[in-house]
């Protein structure tokens, strides 16, 4: 009889004894649930994320002793597997396949399952396929002296960011957001995406940002929705903002929202600034119900 069998079966074999009942060896070493395992091959090791290129090892392990093989498949093609058999040759002399070692390569971006079939009991593990560092933005010059950059990258890939703006100024707070330069001209900038594992990556583009020849003209839309008004600026060639809700309050925001505390009639005023003058715009006279 395998003595592995045995050892799964002894702390329970002892409690029954110790309750003065008698135990039957063959029949209670059958009736053990087989459970099936899928983990990392190495401890430290997070196994169900893993980079495009990068290489992962899982095993299967059951604790039942079976004579055969073990059957690896994946749900998708963004992930190669080439497995290996390993064997244990117990003390009966015979060979048991207790686990199996699963080599995963990371395809392309995306989930899969792996799954190991054991005789007809089967279990799967998730991998996270996600893409390398590739820092990557965009950038819009449209506004003169006000460009709006926007990170693109995925933001699994990385876990803090640094943007140089070319001009002495660097961010490491927003990956969507509004500069104001001081003056027109062509201007270096850099994004780097830092992983924790995965090491860096960095973008350069070159802008030219153009000088604004008037004043601004401002201009925005709103919508309101029960206290709360919302305002999309679309005011070209302005550096600064000043905007007057109509019940006491401001914001130098560039699109703000603004909820109010009362019902009554509002009017919402944009000043827009830039270094060569100022102009205003305002909402008609609207009614805040009360919603009490």
């Amino acid at each position: 009889m395998n003595k592995i069998k045995y050892f799964i079966l002894l702390p329970a074999l002892m409690m029954l004894v110790a309750c003065g009942q008698e135990v039957e060896l063959d029949s209670t070493m059958y009736k053990v649930d087989p459970q099936i395992v899928i983990h990392s091959h190495i401890d430290t090791e997070d196994a169900s994320t893993m980079r495009v290129g990068e290489h992962r090892t899982l095993t299967v392990d059951f604790n039942y002793a079976f004579e055969g093989d073990i059957e690896w498949t994946t749900s998708s093609d963004c992930v190669k597997l080439a497995c290996q058999v390993e064997s244990l040759y117990t003390d009966d002399g015979e060979y048991r396949y207790f686990n199996k070692k699963c080599y995963v390569e990371g395809v392309s971006q995306g989930t899969a399952w792996i799954k190991a079939k054991v005789g007809n009991h089967e279990t799967s593990f998730k991998i996270d396929v996600t893409q390398p560092v590739v820092a990557d933005f965009t950038v819009d010059t449209s506004n003169y002296l006000q460009v709006d950059f926007k990170i693109t990258a995925d933001p699994k890939t990385y876990d803090s960011f640094v943007w140089d703006f070319g001009d002495g100024y660097t961010n490491t707070s927003y990956t969507s957001l509004w500069k104001n330069y001081a003056n027109g001209g062509t201007y270096v900038v850099s994004l780097t995406l830092n992983s924790n594992k995965y090491g860096s990556d960095t973008k350069t583009k070159t802008i030219t940002v153009q000088e604004p020849t008037s004043a601004p003209d401002a201009s925005f839309s709103y919508y309101t929705y029960g206290y709360k008004i919302s305002l999309t600026n679309k005011t070209k060639g302005a550096t600064s903002y000043y905007w007057s809700f109509g019940d006491g309050t401001t914001s130098n925001d560039r699109s703000p929202s603004h909820t109010y505390s009362s019902a009554g009639y509002y009017t919402v005023t944009l000043t827009a600034y830039n270094k060569l003058g100022s102009s205003s715009a305002s909402t008609s006279r609207f009614y805040v119900p009360d919603y009490d």
